[in-house]
């Protein structure tokens, strides 16, 4: 118990409960959603939801859930009514639990609620002698079985199983975990560590409710990335360079995973830090990736740097090439097996899990709503960072280069969802990619059929309504929709679903008919948005999906190559996250090609922002765009921005860089600035009513704030 007081009130308030029918709840102003009163589940990660309308969305609401036998607080948190729902950090064991929220900043609580964890109806063990195929097989049938299921990877001696998933060929690979409509499946690996010997997907699950993998450590080695040391750099043109590299111990060979040979992009690496190099573009594009023999000066230059390896490359670099030198350290990081892909699946859930190595944008999941990733980290592995013992800010090491960094273990992408993610208590170190990204993904206008109504077809990167036949691309009746021409960044219409139809095939694409309550707009260009981007073409995104109520809290975000959270969609809450080292900010709200589209009702209080934006791109720790950036001065795209209560460490260059919104809240954020930095901290374009309180500005002569 929390104290005395707390204490007394629970016991009055069980007293309560245990006179009266515990399935009845008190009417109040807070209406609580889910669980429903009285409701039994054996699926141990539950989500509680409740009503937060109109101007009490911006209000604290405290939630408390209590053990109905022992009267012990066992969850207790505040959460701000952009949210209006919370998930525990850990599953509840079995038992009986009453919760309730208030909010006292508008005295307003709900009546007690109740729920009850079951057992599961079956415990299975995955035997501790199993192969790849053996656990696939054990899972498969474990998620055909009805009821409730618990499957346990049996503690092994060395507390490791050695999986090799590799099939026919370099790209033909299963995932373990690999099931359709699935329903209350835990997946607990035990705490073991799962050793895979090829780039694999962990989980692959499509159309299911409540699957949930948790207490794994998982790996790939060899590893799904790899990297070198630049050992020369000499023109063969003015617009490219060679660059003649040595392969960094233990890492692959590039002749050992055809990926690598065919990605063509790679990265660059700080010489002492664990980041991607300061004041660099984000990738490089290369060609003709060659093995050569080492020269005896390289073999020199290896020395000097402690490395083994023996082993070189030319490669051919076009754009940029001039700006490395050699003490740059490249790394190629291919999509090759997506980590986990929850797909069409409500409530997937990653908990207390390890990922010491996976290819890059390692979680994907569409159309999932209720996704949770609950202390799960993205790290490297222990005892692989043994070369020196040279120790930087932030303890990172700086001899990582021996299994370098979880370059593949590359963030998450989360789209057309219509409950965002709920991230917590993770840690995400050198991701590849956004740590990560919400949105909607983009819809085409396949023809208009008459004044108030359209076909619509899904277009790249959709490949969830290519893979799988949907018939109404999940929109639902009462769905908004946003028709925005990319060509002039000007949304042509809002309107709602009235109606849905079947539209057939075209092209083997599913089409649908979306039937307006106003007229289809007169600038509405059907055809294919397609692979290649035909931005002529006007999209169409649904505001109802995406990612609305996304809750992104307590992460440590380290090094990673891009944005912190990419996000667009209504209603956010971004709190007591820590950022350090990233290529890109802390908050990035603008609509990528297929992604989109605004931002509405974001939250981003207590962070704390050190040392980000190291690449050579326009951006702010938090930065707000629309895309392309000529949009109509009558029109904005993002509404509603409170940053509060957050320390930015960043430079040079503006904190907050504002665009095509509306209402936007600067209040008590302290900034540390750089003395020679004269530009302005907040820059302003296209807004309306941006309100700045209570910002402090310290100054700093650290030259990681002043140069980049």
């Amino acid at each position: 118990m929390r104290n005395a007081a707390v204490a007394a009130m629970l016991l009055a308030i069980m007293a309560t409960v245990a006179a009266t029918d515990p399935r009845v709840t008190a009417s109040s102003a807070v209406e609580l959603v889910a669980p429903a009163n009285g409701s039994h589940t054996a699926f141990p990660f539950i989500h509680f939801e409740w009503v937060c309308a109109g101007a009490n969305m911006y209000a604290d609401y405290d939630v408390i859930v209590v053990d109905a036998a022992s009267h012990a607080v066992v969850a207790q948190d505040r959460i701000n009514g952009r949210a209006c729902r919370f998930y525990p950090s850990d599953p509840l064991p079995e038992g009986s639990y009453v919760w309730q929220v208030t909010a006292s900043s508008i005295s307003a609580a709900s009546g007690w609620s109740h729920v009850t964890v079951t057992a599961v109806d079956h415990e299975l063990t995955i035997d501790v002698n199993a192969t790849f195929t053996d656990v696939v097989a054990a899972l498969r049938d474990a998620a055909a079985l009805s009821g409730s299921k618990r499957v346990t990877f049996a503690p092994r001696a060395d507390r490791t199983y050695r999986l090799n998933p590799m099939g026919a060929s370099w790209d033909d690979y299963q995932a373990l975990l690999n099931v359709t409509q699935a329903q209350d499946l835990l997946v607990d690996g035990g705490g073991q560590l799962l050793n895979f010997s090829w780039p694999v997907t962990f989980a692959y699950v499509t159309l299911s409710s409540r699957v949930a993998l948790l207490n794994m450590q998982l790996d790939i080695s060899p590893l799904p990335y790899t990297a070198f040391a630049i050992l020369d750099v000499v023109p063969v043109s003015v617009t490219t360079g060679r660059v003649t590299v040595a392969l960094l111990p233990g890492h692959p060979t590039v002749e050992s995973n055809p990926a690598f040979t065919t990605s063509g992009i790679f990265g660059v690496q700080e010489p002492d830090l664990a980041r991607d190099r300061r004041g660099l573009t984000e990738v490089f594009n290369y060609a003709n990736l060659t093995r050569v023999a080492c020269s005896a000066a390289a073999k020199a230059e290896e020395t000097r740097r402690l490395l083994a390896s023996n082993i070189c490359y030319t490669v051919l670099v076009d754009a940029g090439w001039t700006t490395l030198s050699k003490a740059d350290v490249i790394y190629l990081d291919p999509r090759q097996a997506p980590g986990f892909v929850f797909m069409g699946t409500t409530q997937p859930i990653l908990y207390n899990t390890s990922i010491y190595a996976c290819s890059n944008e390692c979680i994907t999941s569409q159309n999932s709503d209720y996704l949770a990733i609950l202390r799960a980290n993205m790290q490297l592995l222990p005892g692989r960072c043994t070369l020196l013992t040279i120790h930087v800010a932030w303890t990172v090491c700086i001899a990582c280069f021996l299994h370098l960094f979880p370059r593949g273990g590359g963030g998450g992408n989360h789209h057309s969802m219509r409950i965002g993610p709920w991230i917590s208590d993770g840690l995400f170190e050198s991701p590849g990619d956004d740590t990560c990204h919400v949105s909607g993904l983009v819809m085409s206008v396949d023809r208009v059929i008459n004044e108030t109504t359209v076909a619509l077809r899904p277009s790249v990167p959709d490949v969830f309504a290519a893979q799988v036949e949907l018939g109404n691309l999940w929109l639902q009746v009462g769905d908004e929709l946003s028709f925005y021409d990319h060509m002039t960044g000007r949304i042509l219409l809002r309107a709602h679903i009235h109606a849905l139809g079947t539209g057939g095939l075209v092209d083997g694409m599913p089409t649908t008919l979306a039937h307006l309550d106003q007229p289809v707009p007169t600038g509405a260009v059907p055809g294919i948005i397609g692979g290649n981007f035909n931005a002529t073409v006007t999209q169409v995104f649904d505001t109802s999906r995406t990612a609305e109520r996304l809750v992104f809290r307590r992460n440590v975000l380290h090094n990673g190559r891009r944005v912190g959270l990419l996000a667009k969609g209504r209603q956010a809450l971004v709190e007591h996250n820590t950022a350090v080292g990233l290529g890109g900010g802390l908050v990035e709200l603008f609509n990528a090609p297929y992604e989109g589209l605004c931002a509405h009702s974001y939250l981003v209080r207590n962070n704390t922002c050190l040392y980000t934006n190291q690449l050579d791109r326009v951006a702010a720790p938090i930065w707000v765009e629309r895309l392309p950036n000529n949009a109509q001065l009558d029109q904005f795209c993002h509404d509603n921005l409170t940053v509060e209560n957050n320390t930015f460490v960043v430079g040079p260059g503006p904190i907050f860089l504002l665009d095509a919104i509306a209402n936007v809240t600067l209040r008590d954020n302290h900034l540390v600035r750089c003395t020679t930095d004269h530009s302005a901290y907040l820059q302003t374009g296209h807004d309306r009513s941006v309100q700045e309180t209570g910002t402090t500005v310290s100054l700093t002569n650290d030259p990681a704030l002043c140069v980049k």
